[in-house]
């Protein structure tokens, strides 16, 4: 088969009028999460304190992080759900390694409960929404 824009499958698919679908803009936009997340875990905070409210975070932000992944994906199966879950806590995981290597920052179990916590919640709440469990 040749190589030409009628066959071509794009990671950013437009429809025929030449915009955005869904999936793409969800795409889109979870990269641009990530990213942000990854430069906070990584930046060195040394006057920054939060507290308790850390733990939230980090389960606000996987919770969100999954949701975004799953709702991206033109695949949505309990496989696919548990798979992003997974993924998204061994990248929690990986960051809080690094962060204990980072000046400034701290390595903390705990944090990675929270992450577990915002997960489990997230594809709970998307199992029941899609009616895929």
């Amino acid at each position: 088969m040749r190589f030409n824009r009628q066959n071509r499958r794009s990671f950013f698919p437009s429809s025929r009028s030449g915009k955005r679908t869904p999936f793409a803009r969800r795409r889109i936009f979870l990269f641009f999460w990530i990213g942000v997340l990854t430069v906070l875990g990584l930046v060195p905070l040394r006057d920054f304190n939060i507290g308790s409210l850390d733990k939230i975070l980090h389960a606000l932000f996987s919770f969100i992080t999954v949701v975004l992944f799953f709702t991206g994906s033109r695949e949505r199966t309990i496989f696919s759900l548990i798979f992003i879950g997974f993924l998204v806590l061994v990248c929690g995981i990986l960051i809080e390694m690094i962060q204990g290597f980072i000046p400034g920052r701290t390595s903390n179990p705990y944090d990675v409960l929270a992450n577990f916590i915002g997960i489990a919640v997230a594809v709970f709440f998307l199992a029941k929404r899609y009616g895929k469990a």
